[in-house]
């Protein structure tokens, strides 16, 4: 096993973490706050760190990650992410214990939004900015935007080996272009186009340009940090709420189809997309259902049913595209809302964005596999087609979907066995391992849109945390790891 060649890769990649944390470091500086020494200790240890891995790996660095040890490096990659990123939570104070800290980093990194502090205004811009930071990098996955660097010199294999290990959703997208180095690089363009979009549109609307970067970062990445602790509800701005709606949205298509728009061949098989139009459908039914719920209930009397209609949408698009933004506290909402929403979380958005759990490609595949399987139990002599935007699937893409499937929702019920155990109770356990999961965020309950993590135990935060990687890297990639057979000499 080229173990040495995995250690160079991650070395890369830590190293370039410590150069992201100069970001909040430099905010700090300017806001004249004392944060900066939490990240005057931080970089060095993150560079350090990747210094010495790259020192061991150096004389493999030409050598191309396999199948097995691109499913490695990644794994490796979050890991060492979360637990550099974990340190300025500790050198600033911010939070206390070790088990917060990478909790708070590795709901950071993927997307997650699940937050441990109790109180996020009382934290320093620096801090708040490198929260955001870490929604804005993992969104976009952080082997794939340190691509060019980590996997420079190792061949087109380990390029793809690495970027099918962190974005194995992403296997039913057409490519931008065909090397995949120029694929990454444009779907790289095209998240930060829409992070500066969502910048300039949340300034325009009223936000202080602080609120609206760390904002901007949350909902591209559909990560869902937010710099109150009522998230977006605070600001009281309806017009803030509707752009959020939209952003989230956007941030949930297949960062593919955006590039796609821009080659003349490609625009017109953008809107005839299986998917796409599938996700749209599910968030215009979940909103206007919710929205009815709402309207119909009188919970807000003085609202009209536009007003229903924007509560109701922000928190269908938040939790269907996994980001985990509030604009309400959906806790108090009529019970027939609340089952809608739990359900959006095990739905997600579609395959290439930057949303987690099942995505919409994989149930709408599921659903025309069950159906093919039904037609040929009275007609035998018929073959099992099943098909995806006007493509027949092959019975290894099919069964592929189906064991993630299965997988993924071992994985959920094992979670809420295990944090019954640590002493949650029955509605945190379930809603918390779906919401973490799922990289959704906020659950039902004390781990609510209400609430925080703060008071789960350590033991409770490290499952949280187990689940929220699993969810990121869709199962497979984390799980096949513990095949023995995997890793046998060959």
């Amino acid at each position: 096993m080229r173990i040495q060649r995995v250690l160079y890769s991650v070395g890369s990649l830590t190293f370039g973490l410590g150069v992201f944390m100069l970001i909040p470091f430099f905010c700090s500086l300017a806001y004249g706050e004392g944060d900066w020494q939490a990240f005057a200790c931080s970089v060095p240890i993150a560079w350090a760190v990747g210094g010495l891995l790259l020192l061991f790996g150096h004389p493999s660095r030409k050598q191309a990650l396999r199948q097995r040890e691109s499913y490695l490096f990644v794994s490796l990659s979050w890991v060492a992410a979360a637990a550099l990123g974990a340190l300025p939570y500790i050198f600033s104070g911010a939070l206390t214990d070790f088990s917060s800290a990478f909790f708070e980093s590795m709901s950071g990194f993927t997307t997650t939004a699940a937050s441990a502090i109790a109180d996020v205004e009382s934290l320093p811009r620096g801090i708040l900015l490198w929260r955001s930071t870490t929604n804005w990098l993992g969104g976009a996955g952080i082997v794939a935007l340190f691509g060019m660097l980590i996997q420079r010199g190792s061949g087109s294999a380990g390029e793809i080996n690495a970027f099918k290990a962190e974005y194995s959703g992403a296997a039913l997208s057409e490519r931008i272009a065909p090397r995949i180095r120029d694929h990454i690089r444009a779907i790289c363009l095209v998240y930060l186009g829409l992070t500066l979009i969502l910048v300039i549109a949340l300034v325009l609307a009223g936000m202080q340009l602080f609120d609206a970067v760390n904002h901007s970062f949350s909902i591209v990445a559909t990560g869902g940090f937010s710099t109150k602790n009522a998230s977006v509800a605070w600001f009281e701005n309806s017009a803030v709420e509707w752009i959020c709606v939209f952003g989230m949205f956007a941030a949930g298509v297949n960062l593919t189809l955006y590039g796609m728009l821009f080659r003349r061949h490609q625009r017109k098989s953008v809107l005839q997309t299986d998917e796409l139009k599938y996700y749209a459908l599910i968030c215009l039914i979940a909103s206007v259902l919710i929205a009815w719920e709402l309207y119909r209930s009188g919970l807000f009397p003085e609202n009209s049913f536009i007003d229903s209609l924007r509560l109701a949408s922000f928190q269908a698009v938040s939790l269907l595209t996994t980001t985990g933004l509030c604009s309400a506290d959906y806790d108090l909402w009529p019970q027939a809302c609340r089952i809608v929403l739990f359900l959006l979380m095990f739905c997600g958005a579609c395959s290439g964005s930057t949303s987690s759990s099942i995505k919409v490609s994989h149930w709408l595949i599921i659903f025309r596999t069950a159906v093919a399987e039904l037609k040929t139990m009275f007609h035998p002599q018929l073959f099992r087609k099943v098909f995806f935007n006007g493509k027949l699937l092959s019975d290894k893409r099919i069964n592929n979907i189906l064991v993630f499937f299965f997988l993924y929702f071992l994985t959920f019920f094992v979670g809420v066995i295990l944090l019954s155990l640590v002493g949650l109770d029955f509605d945190s356990s379930l809603s918390g391992a779906a919401a973490t999961l799922g990289n959704v965020g906020p659950a039902i309950g004390v781990i609510g849109p209400a609430g925080n993590y703060s008071t789960i135990p350590a033991l409770g935060k490290w499952i949280f945390s187990f689940l929220m990687l699993a969810g990121r890297l869709e199962i497979m990639t984390l799980l096949v790891l513990l095949v023995p057979a995997i890793w046998r000499k060959n």
